[in-house]
Formats: structure tokens, sequence, C-alpha cells
């Protein structure tokens, strides 16, 4: 969901946009143990870009660097069994495993760069596309266990993860929609 405001060769547009997923799933480890994964994910930001059109012609091309804020950044995972699983030919049982539970997180801010052209669809309507990357800056890991998983050198583990996620850092952006010009 965005606006739209056009003077000249210059566009500026600011929006909302938003994404969530909440479903738990249950994975069977054999016929009569499973594990739950419950991923909690609700995502959110406000934005504002500032393009500039190259080539007037049509469809119309245009530069676009930008910055967002996530206003909700709920990126979170829940692994838990009721029934107890088998690890190396022993079991452990729902007691003892407990429950995990991890988050990633980013920087709040994130600045974004990409194109993007328009294709006119009447005299205040049009069909854009823009296609850009935005840095999220240095992910962060964080994981909480309760159970066996205590018992265990995970957190050192964590950081190796933490580390193999850096590259994780600037994500694609592809937009499609139809949009409506204020002026």
């Amino acid at each position: 969901m965005g606006m739209r405001y056009e003077q000249k060769r210059w566009v500026v547009q600011g929006g909302y946009q938003g994404f969530r997923y909440q479903r738990t799933h249950t994975l069977a480890v054999t016929d009569s143990q499973s594990v739950t994964i419950s991923p909690q994910w609700n995502l959110g930001q406000v934005y504002v870009r500032g393009s500039w059109v190259m080539w007037p012609q049509r469809p119309r091309f245009r530069v676009v660097g930008g910055l967002a804020y996530a206003v909700q950044a709920r990126r979170n995972v829940f692994v838990r069994t009721e029934t107890g699983i088998p690890v190396g030919g022993a079991s452990i049982s729902a007691e003892d495993f407990g429950e995990v539970e991890a988050r990633v997180g980013f920087s709040a801010w994130r600045p974004y760069a990409g194109l993007a052209w328009d294709i006119p669809l009447g005299k205040s309507w049009f069909w854009q596309t823009s296609v850009g990357a935005a840095y999220h800056g240095k992910p962060r890991l964080e994981v909480k266990y309760t159970g066996f998983l205590e018992t265990t050198n995970l957190s050192e583990d964590i950081r190796v993860i933490e580390n193999n996620l850096r590259p994780y850092r600037y994500f694609p952006s592809v937009q499609l929609g139809i949009a409506r010009r204020l002026r």
C-alpha cells in the first residue's frame, strides 16, 4: 500500500509493506514420535523512496533510492515435542526435550536502491514494476532453550551459525502493482 507524488522528472513514494505467517507444523520423526515447529513471522515496514526519471519515454525508467523503518519485526520459531524424540538410538521424553525459541533480528533502518519502470494505464493509473535490494544490516541470532539442550555446547554453535548468516545483509526486492498518481 502506498502513495505517490510526481514533479517533472522526480517521483516521491511512501507507504507500508507487511507480511505475516503463523502456522504450526507437526513433523513425524517415527510412527509414534513427532516434533512441532511453530514459526511466528510478523514483518512490517514504513518506507519513503525518491526516484529520478532517466528517460521520459514510455515505459518510463527510474533510478530509485529510499529508506524504510521496521515497525514490526518478529521472526521467531518455536520447536517442541509432545511425544518425545529419538536421538542416537535413545529416546528423549517431551519433558526432557523442553522447548527451543530461535529469533533472528536485523537493523530497524533499511536503505534501498533499485530501478523502476511505469507503464501508463490511462491518465492517472499505471502499472509499476520495481527491482532492487535493501540493506538490513548484520543479522543477530538469539536462541533460548530448556531441557537437554542446556547440557550441550550449543551456545558456541549459535555464534558459528550467526557468523555464517553475515552474508545475508542484502535482501532482493521485486514489487509489482497498480498505482494512482496523486498530482
